[in-house]
């Protein structure tokens, strides 16, 4: 079985990939929500899927990782994205800069420095809406920015301003592709296009596009670049969102509890033959990280006096 554990009110995304594309494995995928584990004195070994862990509150790490010592502990199970190593948005973009795979800086607002490439945007840390502003030009606009978000109620810690890196192509659209790891698979998801900078969902679809979509997740072009990535993240099941210039990938973001598919009916027609090899590759990967054989019962306490994990081993 698997075992997916994702917070209170984000608990759906994978649903529509299990009642439709994904029937096959829907009997083996259980998805319980954080506060549940806390009615739990024991949970049954298996494949667990920790999720949303870049949303989530320092106190719910804390809860998460002492279950997971407790299941490793146990022995039996398979585990997915440990709580305490899986990098978060800002750890991550700073070590893929760090690393060189990203070329362009995020910061927190007290520390921005004095050779801040501008234009940049101002995102939050720990949500996957994208940016919160435009481009902003020069000090003077990012300072006007600041104020009126910290007028409006926004916690300043949770800021990112992040340094624009101009990705677009040739042709003149951006291009936003997705890519999963699930286990030790790496599987291309999506090209998206667009005018705008930001590109968040499909605004153009064009027969150019299609095929440009297809051979990337057929080809998996960048399959070396993308792992190393999710490797530096210490991201075990998740979507990475990423740019392409000069054929190296620059990473947005790593979402821990993607969307797999939407309903066959959300996509054109020229789309479906691509989304359906996806989706049987979905539900390769998904069994193959499967624990079947019989299931144990593991003892689980979970209490707010324990410290971090290193104190409890």
């Amino acid at each position: 079985m698997i075992f997916h554990l994702a917070r209170e009110d984000n608990a759906w995304p994978p649903s529509e990939f299990l009642r439709g594309w994904g029937a096959e494995v829907a009997p083996i995928f259980r998805t319980g929500r954080f506060h549940e584990l806390g009615e739990q004195t024991e949970l049954p070994s298996g494949t667990y899927l920790f999720s949303d862990i870049e949303m989530s509150t320092p106190l719910q790490i804390e809860m998460l990782s002492q279950v997971w010592t407790q299941l490793e502990a146990h022995g039996g199970s398979r585990l997915l994205n440990d709580p305490l190593k899986v990098k978060a948005r800002y750890a991550l973009l700073r070590t893929l800069y760090d690393e060189g795979i990203n070329c362009f800086r995020s910061f927190h607002m007290d520390e921005l420095p004095a050779d801040l490439h501008f234009p940049v945007f101002v995102r939050v840390e720990n949500d996957h809406q994208g940016s919160r502003t435009p481009l902003l030009e020069d000090w003077a606009q990012l300072d006007r920015w600041l104020i009126k978000a910290a007028l409006g109620g926004a916690e300043p810690p949770k800021l990112l301003v992040t340094e624009f890196f101009d990705t677009r192509g040739a042709d003149g659209l951006y291009r936003k592709f997705g890519a999963f790891k699930v286990g030790d698979r790496i599987i291309a998801r999506l090209v998206h296009f667009g005018k705008e900078w930001m590109v968040k969902s499909p605004d153009l679809i064009f027969p150019e596009g299609v095929e440009e979509e297809r051979r990337y997740m057929e080809d998996n072009p960048y399959e070396d670049q993308i792992r190393r990535a999710f490797e530096l993240a210490r991201v075990d099941y998740g979507r990475m969102d990423f740019a392409v210039k000069d054929g190296r990938i620059a990473v947005w973001e790593i979402n821990t509890n993607p969307i797999i598919t939407h309903p066959k009916d959300r996509y054109q027609p020229a789309h479906l033959p691509a989304q359906e090899r996806f989706a049987q590759r979905m539900v390769d990967a998904l069994k193959a990280i499967d624990t079947p054989g019989p299931i144990a019962r593991v003892p689980v306490r979970l209490s707010l006096g324990v410290g971090k994990r290193a104190s409890l081993r």
